[in-house]
């Protein structure tokens, strides 16, 4: 039994596996709330027991609303790519958790792309945080949540600037054009209530993204239940790429597509005809080793040429990757590099084949490289943290974690509007 007060709080209320996120992260989130609150460890307890006011505050602290646009874009691909196929009447679709919105509203991006209508496309959004339910209802969102190519090329067509005053490109504010926002709907709520839904008529598709990885084991399988049960019996769920095996022990049936980390429902036609069982189930990672699709990530505008885009070559590589083909993949990427010797993502994607590898030294020096070259480079900071944790070299990681956090504050306060 844990006997940290705060520990079995988050535990019991949100299921999170403090383990997933680290001690020094945890105890960094606690001081912040030690510090707010002029409180000690024991007396904060307390206070934490009696008080919904800081509940609330402390789990906003730890919930991650990192996201963007169209992010691992392949897997909205598969999904748009599905339903047309299917020729629905009406769809309708489950995002959770939604974060500040980037996620839903590219659910509805995809299909209308595909040719459905909005009247045809309801998507539920829901997400613990009601700040972020806030952000995400107005809809406005800067230039960092258009990092991936994708994402780029949706700004023009489903978004209108907003006119401001003496803004700077990268600061310039773009709204959320009206058909689209129509198709989404709000809750506040979490995913280990499983009253949120009723069971019928069930989602066609859910995306429930890097959120099981942070749960207990038993917080895991009662949310996957849940998924199971609000997901229609051909439905589609789309995971983390750290997150499929962990469906699949509960009797999903992954998908075989390179880059699309996703399940059909147990009792879904594909499910009945495959012949694949499910892998064995493996401890989920803190920093998932899976190779993270190129194209979503920061990358440079494109620009006309008769050789073929960088980003390309990157994708092969990916692929290779992810289909455990890691020496191949290495020894491409290090070809790659010897061309584009200051691609930013080549060195970030080396860095994680080395890690899958468990080639730490080598994972080390990769990461360190990408940070050289683009400092505030936020997965590599992540990625190394953790890897430096592991190695012990406590004061090292905690000094990349903090610099990581100023980095995400930086970014909320330009998505605020507030930097």
């Amino acid at each position: 039994m844990n006997d940290n007060p705060v520990e079995r709080f988050l535990q019991h209320t949100i299921g999170l596996d403090s383990a997933s996120i680290g001690a020094d992260t945890l105890q960094h989130i606690l001081h912040e709330r030690w510090r707010a609150t002029g409180l000690s460890a024991a007396p904060y307890a307390a206070f934490l027991h009696d008080s919904q006011d800081e509940q609330k505050r402390l789990i906003e602290t730890v919930v991650v609303l990192e996201t963007w646009f169209f992010r691992h874009h392949r897997s909205f691909d598969f999904m748009s790519q599905h339903l047309q196929a299917q020729s629905p009447p009406a769809v309708r679709l489950l995002s959770l958790p939604c974060a500040t919105g980037e996620e839903p509203y590219s659910l509805v991006m995809s299909l209308l792309d595909k040719g459905f209508l909005p009247r045809q496309i309801h998507v539920d959004a829901v997400d613990i945080s009601q700040p972020a339910l806030d952000i995400a209802q107005q809809a406005q969102y800067r230039n960092i949540a258009f990092r991936g190519e994708r994402g780029r090329q949706a700004q023009p067509v489903f978004f209108q600037p907003v006119e401001q005053k003496n803004a700077l490109n990268v600061d310039r504010l773009y709204q959320l054009k009206p058909e689209v926002r129509s198709c989404v709907h709000w809750h506040q709520g979490n995913i280990l209530d499983a009253h949120i839904f009723p069971p019928q008529p069930g989602f066609d598709v859910i995306f429930c993204r890097n959120l099981l990885i942070y749960l207990t084991p038993e917080a895991r399988s009662t949310a996957i239940r849940h998924l199971a049960t609000w997901l229609k019996p051909s439905g589609l769920l789309c995971v983390g790429h750290a997150e499929r095996n962990l469906a699949c022990h509960e009797g999903f049936v992954q998908v075989s597509e390179p880059g699309v980390f996703a399940c059909w429902h147990p009792q879904s036609p594909q499910a009945q005809n495959s012949t694949t069982s499910p892998k064995p189930l493996k401890k989920p990672l803190i920093a998932p080793q899976i190779v993270r699709p190129v194209s979503d990530t920061l990358s440079p505008p494109a620009v006309k040429s008769s050789t073929p885009h960088p980003l390309k070559g990157l994708e092969q590589i990916e692929q290779l990757a992810d289909q455990g083909k890691l020496e191949a993949a290495l020894q491409q990427c290090r070809d790659f590099l010897r061309t584009q010797p200051d691609a930013v993502q080549g060195h970030f994607l080396c860095a994680l084949i080395h890690q899958a590898r468990q080639d730490e030294a080598q994972a080390e020096r990769y990461f360190q490289q990408t940070l050289y070259l683009q400092p505030h480079h936020m997965e590599a900071l992540h990625h190394l943290s953790v890897l430096l944790q592991g190695q012990g070299r406590q004061a090292q990681a905690r000094s990349l974690h903090q610099r990581l956090q100023r980095v995400r504050d930086k970014a909320q306060g330009v998505m605020h509007g507030t930097a």
